[in-house]
């Protein structure tokens, strides 16, 4: 009696185990999610007309304002999405701005910005940490907008 609640036990325990370790390997065998948050920003010389728009923060418009020329840069819109490996994501930002990202191998991205249907940028993109890229186009009456990907 003793021997066969010991071979059950140890049955149960086997049967267990192994449950165990294939969960571990299906959790490891999952897609690593890259989180990713874009943000669409209009730039221009003049202060607009718009008293609704809102500013970016002081962080984003010290980056963006090293870099470019505006004197001005107003949020337009927000998205937050991830991104499988292996797979794409298209995310549309607003009416006419779609942005799409693609993970490649590893740490490496293929990143286009679409804007009105056609693709305005198409390039590739090494992930580092705490990393953000700024993708853009010109607009009318001497303003631009960008596209502020944050990859987290």
């Amino acid at each position: 009696m003793t021997s066969s609640r010991h071979l059950l036990a140890v049955s149960i325990l086997g049967a267990l185990l192994s449950v165990a370790l294939t969960g571990i390997v299906v959790a490891g065998a999952l897609p690593n999610n890259l989180n990713v948050s874009a943000t669409l920003v209009w730039g221009t010389k003049e202060q607009p007309k718009d008293k609704g728009l809102k500013r970016v923060n002081a962080k984003l418009q010290k980056k963006l304002h090293s870099s470019f020329k505006w004197e001005h840069y107003f949020e337009v819109s927000a998205k937050d999405f991830a991104v499988n490996d292996g797979k794409t994501q298209r995310v549309r930002i607003s009416k006419a701005c779609e942005i799409e990202v693609k993970r490649l191998t590893g740490d490496e991205l293929q990143l286009k910005l679409i804007g009105h249907g056609k693709v305005v940028v198409d390039k590739k993109h090494q992930l580092d940490k705490e990393d953000s890229v700024v993708l853009g186009g010109p607009d009318k009456n001497n303003s631009a907008w960008f596209v502020v990907l944050q990859f987290k």
